[in-house]
């Protein structure tokens, strides 16, 4: 598995156990935020079409992968183009195609707290500095522009930036800036609330991965 697919994995679960203790937060910020998560939440089962471009400032190279993240409650499965991730409510489940590796671990209770679409937009109140909101245009679209640093020194990353559309408060991107260098983006092109997926799309089928290295963490 590549650096930038190392990061993207171990940023995401990262920003999921964020610690819940309130950070400053700027009250302009805040009140973007907060109609930004009332979109998505209780909003039944929930699909995300995404795009996710990594950039090495040290390598001068970037890269973009395709995924799509579905979700049932605390449930979720994602693809993207070099990885599938599977949390059935106990079990995390990580396939990693290139390295043809099956990783399995047992996340704990306030590591899958957030794992609904609204976790990054949660990560506000817990243990970052939220500045103020710019007016930024992308693509044609008029958009809120919002940093956060996470008070933890020892995290990863060094700052995370959420874009918000003006007009209707929904995701434009999410972006995590490490310390080493790469920048991931995840751009949201599409969501669809009030889905209803089978129960079985949440249940680890391992035939379904036959020649993969096992690593189990549990």
């Amino acid at each position: 598995m590549t650096m930038s697919k190392k990061f993207f994995l171990a940023t995401f679960f990262a920003l999921l156990a964020a610690s819940p203790m309130y950070a400053g937060i700027n009250p302009q910020a805040l009140e973007i935020l907060d109609k930004t998560s009332s979109l998505y939440k209780n909003k039944g089962d929930m699909q995300l079409e995404m795009n996710i471009v990594f950039k090495d400032e040290k390598t001068k190279s970037e890269k973009s992968a395709k995924g799509t993240l579905k979700t049932q409650g605390r449930k979720f499965l994602m693809d993207t183009e070099f990885a599938e991730m599977l949390f059935d409510g106990k079990y995390m489940y990580v396939y990693a195609s290139d390295a043809g590796e099956l990783t399995i671990t047992e996340p704990d209770h306030e590591e899958m707290s957030g794992m609904d679409p609204t976790a990054i937009l949660e990560l506000y109140k817990k243990n970052f500095k939220v500045e103020a909101p710019e007016t930024v245009k992308k693509n044609g679209k008029n958009l809120y522009s919002i940093d956060l640093f996470p008070e933890n020194l020892n995290a990863e990353f060094f700052k995370l930036n959420i874009t918000v559309n003006q007009n209707d408060y929904s995701i434009y991107s999410v972006s995590t800036y490490a310390k080493n260098g790469v920048t991931n983006t995840i751009e949201i092109n599409k969501t669809s609330v009030g889905q209803n997926f089978p129960e079985d799309m949440f249940v680890f089928n391992q035939a379904k991965y036959p020649d993969a290295i096992l690593i189990d963490l549990r």
